[in-house]
């Protein structure tokens, strides 16, 4: 074994000529204040190192520098492994003759062992000027680092007060077969590192500026890594490892670093992670993950069936060709898929989606962190979350589903598929005239569009004198504008006309209906409450209907019912069966007809009130009995009138 250490006056020296050692082969080169120069000075030949075991060292520090250079030299270390660490942490302030610490045109070549390669120069003031390779300050270095089959560990490292500081410059490292990690700590220019058959992996650390990498060749895995001009070419690596620790995977993952990142890559890329800055992305023409995480970034996933997530900031997606999946995240984003039927996720209401596809194209919305959306031109479906979702159609035809929640379902134009989901939905219409029904899931002609109701227990009516029926559950029928006609059905259903002059439908055999407040009541067909309502048509069986100061109009229809008019100008329409009818003040109409049985108008009042001849006024007779008054048409009766003997005359088709 040889051990080479400092002797007395600081020097190793050897002879001229090509150096040959064939025992264990340490070299230890270390300095205190009392070394002067360490030098290797004009070496040019070969040094062949075949120990079994082979450790260098350098290392200098004190006030003196120290300098540790080679040019036009070999270190060749084939036969066993290797543990090469050049290391100086003051290097000479001056040029290579000086010398100072760098190499140029020299190579280091190992052996198919486990191989550590550390070259680490730390300095102060200039330490380099012109152009450096490694760590050396020549103007046209170049500097070659070949291992072979080994799971070799290459370190490269500069940091230092010059902005001309490299730690790789007009370099080769040329990588064997084995699971090689390569580090470069510190800038870098011209120059290129291959891989090789192993799983590799190339870290840059401390790198300035904006650093983008460009996938050149994704088969081999080969890429381009630019940061403020400066241009590192990598071939054959598995993975490249950035500064902020992030990793740009060759196989599965691309990951840009803290800085504003622009990378585009291949055709085979799996994922790519944007991490932060305002980053711009151009994936590949195969089905690519993308994430831009924190910063306002720019994704294009061009052609395939991509995934695009924003992440934190205000984002811009496009998706490009292909059926893809486009996610702002947090932020007002903004999304175009292009071609393809596309999914958009919405987190912010403030996301705008500008779909530029083909007619034929299905995309679709779903609602995440966000509660309201409009689909806009180009989108034709929409998916809400568990929260209490707002969804609003366009003119095409639309498939709105709420999904969990009390959600508001509003297809517009066109011929929807509007399904609420799970929770208590409300289908929105905006048609003049609209006609509804609850009760079918089959295409109805809604006024909106030829429609589907799925799941949904109440509606809010157009503006217009709409038809509302409801279905078995409990619903909430909203006419809103117009004179509207609503039929709960059974359930307990809340029953609000709005405005105009709205009708309550019944269906039960004996109703039990009080205009005259909005609570909670029992109709006989659920509990139901009826605000706005001014008129009723009560079901088949013996009624009991009382109005309120409103004008309204009752329709006792089938049974025998008992109908009250309470305050206002009121129509009363006793229908088939025994009815008894109460105008209660006002002007009102008593309504009788031939064939429905017959009336008892309880409280005519003369020169106030009337009664309607339903079917005209031929062959119809008056007797009177006591102080009433009875009326028949063709041998039927078709009311009895108190206290109107002798009161009542014929003006067309009324009595008065």
């Amino acid at each position: 074994m040889l051990n080479i250490t400092k002797n007395g006056n600081g020097n190793v020296q050897g002879t001229n000529g090509n150096q040959s050692f064939y025992e264990d082969l340490n070299i230890n080169i270390s300095s205190s204040n009392d070394w002067g120069w360490a030098q290797a000075v004009g070496v040019t030949g070969v040094i062949n190192l075949f120990a079994s075991r082979l450790n260098i060292n350098t290392h200098a520090s004190g006030a003196d520098p120290w300098a540790y250079g080679l040019s036009d030299a070999l270190i060749s270390a084939t036969n066993q492994a290797a543990i090469i660490n050049i290391d100086s942490s003051t290097l000479n302030n001056g040029w290579w003759d000086d010398p100072a610490y760098g190499s140029s045109n020299s190579t280091i070549q190992t052996g198919d062992y486990n191989d550590s390669i550390i070259i680490n120069a730390t300095a102060s003031g200039e330490a380099w000027k012109e152009s450096t390779a490694l760590h050396g300050s020549h103007t046209s270095n170049e500097f070659s680092i070949d291992t072979a089959a080994g799971n070799d560990t290459v370190s490269l490292k500069a940091s230092g007060a010059s902005s001309l500081s490299y730690a790789i410059l007009n370099a080769s490292v040329n990588l064997g077969s084995g699971n090689d990690h390569i580090t470069i700590d510190g800038d870098w220019s011209s120059s290129s590192i291959f891989g090789g058959a192993g799983e590799d992996v190339v870290q840059l650390k401390s790198t300035t500026g904006n650093a983008s990498i460009e996938v050149t060749d994704w088969e081999e895995k080969s890429a381009t890594i630019t940061s403020d001009g400066r241009v590192l070419t990598v071939d054959g690596f598995e993975r490249i490892i950035l500064s902020n620790g992030s990793v740009f995977k060759f196989i599965n993952d691309v990951f840009g670093n803290h800085s504003d990142d622009y990378i585009s890559t291949g055709n085979s890329i799996d994922r790519i992670y944007a991490s932060h800055g305002d980053d711009i992305v151009y994936s590949g023409d195969q089905d690519d993950e993308v994430y831009g995480e924190h910063g306002n970034d720019n994704l294009h996933g061009q052609n395939g069936d991509d995934q695009l997530y924003g992440g934190y900031g205000i984002d811009k997606l496009y998706g490009g060709t292909g059926d893809d999946i486009i996610d702002g995240g947090v932020g007002a984003d903004y999304m175009s898929g292009g071609a393809g039927n596309d999914t958009y996720y919405v987190d912010n209401e403030g996301d705008v989606i500008d779909d530029r596809g083909l007619a034929s194209d299905v995309d679709t919305v779903v609602l995440q962190g966000a509660e309201r959306f409009t689909l806009g031109k180009g989108v034709e479906a929409a998916t809400g979350n568990s929260s209490n979702n707002t969804l609003n159609g366009n003119s095409a035809h639309n498939t709105l589903e709420g999904g969990a929640g009390n959600d508001t379902l509003y297809g517009a134009a066109g011929n929807d598929t509007v399904n609420g989901g799970s929770g208590r939905d409300t289908a929105s219409f905006s048609s003049r005239s609209n006609r509804i029904n609850l009760n079918t899931t089959r295409w109805q002609n809604t006024g909106d569009g030829r429609d589907r109701l799925i799941s949904i227990e109440n509606v809010n009516a157009g503006t217009g004198n709409d038809k509302v029926t409801g279905s078995r559950t409990h619903n909430t029928l909203n006419g809103q504008n117009g004179n509207d006609w609503l039929y709960g059905n059974l359930g307990n259903d809340t029953i609000n006309g709005g405005s105009g002059h709205d009708t309550a439908q019944f269906s039960s055999r004996s109703n039990r209906i009080n205009l005259n407040t909005t609570r909670w009541q029992n109709t006989r067909d659920g509990r139901d409450r009826l605000i706005s309502i001014e008129n009723v048509n009560a079901g088949s069986g013996s009624d009991v209907i009382t109005g309120n100061r409103a004008s309204n109009t009752l329709n006792g229809q089938a049974g025998n019912d008992r109908l009250y008019g309470e305050g206002g100008n009121d129509l009363l329409i006793g229908g088939g069966g025994k009815d008894r009818v109460w105008g209660q003040g006002g002007r009102d109409t008593f309504r009788i007809q031939r064939g429905d049985g017959y009336t008892i108008i309880e409280d005519f009042n003369n020169g106030q009130d009337r009664i309607q001849l339903g079917t005209g006024a031929s062959g119809l007779r008056m007797r009177n009995r006591g102080d009433d008054v009875f009326l028949y048409q063709r041998g039927d009766l078709m009311a009895i009138v108190e206290d109107a003997a002798g009161d009542l005359q014929r003006s067309d088709n009324y009595l008065v």
